[in-house]
């Protein structure tokens, strides 16, 4: 009589524990319920630096494009040319980024 009470009993504890792991884990574990806002926020926070990343981008492929062979535009190559060679007229004023950083 013992050995046919304890096999229900056995099934409803590994019932229940199997309950409780997959109860918490749906809560609490890396994709559960209590993270899902965090992970809300992260994306948007990758979203808005990938934006960005990509106006940067959009930027310095427009700066590429300019001083290509091709189409070089004379502003761009002087503006080069006074920041590599460190080259200025008496009367203008240079700021390096360098020295705002």
């Amino acid at each position: 009589m013992p050995q046919r009470r304890i096999k229900p009993i056995l099934l409803l504890t590994a019932l229940f524990a199997g309950v409780v792991y997959f109860s918490y884990h749906g809560l609490y574990g890396k994709r559960g319920f209590f993270i899902h806002g965090e992970l809300q926020e992260r994306h948007v926070n990758l979203s808005e630096e990938l934006e960005r990343l990509r106006h940067e981008r959009r930027g310095l492929e427009k700066r590429i494009d300019a001083m290509d062979s091709n189409a070089l535009d004379p502003d761009l190559l002087d503006e080069e040319v006074r920041r590599a060679l460190r080259y200025s007229e008496p009367d203008e004023i240079i700021v390096f980024e360098e020295m705002i950083r």
